[in-house]
């Protein structure tokens, strides 16, 4: 990795597989399971316009960064599929989390 910047980083429409940590109830108890999904770096001003649409939610704005699974998930992507999990408030809230990580250049943790 080289220490220079690379502008294209940068760029509207750049993706990358991000891990989202999802808290789910296994046996009485909240475990945080990792999905590798695609996410899509927007731009302040693409995120705006998202969420100033009449009645836009946060899902809408999921629908236009979450583009699919990472590498090695076993799911098969579809627009249908990505509407269901982000309609549950557990992967939902994970998904937006881990949106706000990539998307501001936090590094992913492990």
């Amino acid at each position: 990795m080289s220490d220079k910047f690379d502008f294209s980083t940068l760029e509207t429409g750049f993706e990358a597989d991000w891990p989202v940590r999802v808290p789910t109830p296994v046996n009485g108890a909240m475990v945080a399971q990792t999905v590798m999904c695609r996410l899509r770096a927007m731009a302040s001003d693409e995120i705006d316009a998202v969420l100033e649409r009449k009645e836009a939610t946060i899902i809408d704005l999921a629908r236009v960064y979450f583009v699919g699974f990472g590498h090695g998930e076993s799911a098969t992507w579809s627009p249908e599929y990505r509407d269901r999990l982000i309609q549950n408030p557990r992967f939902r809230t994970a998904l937006h989390a881990a949106f706000a990580e990539f998307n501001t250049g936090a590094s992913a943790k492990n």
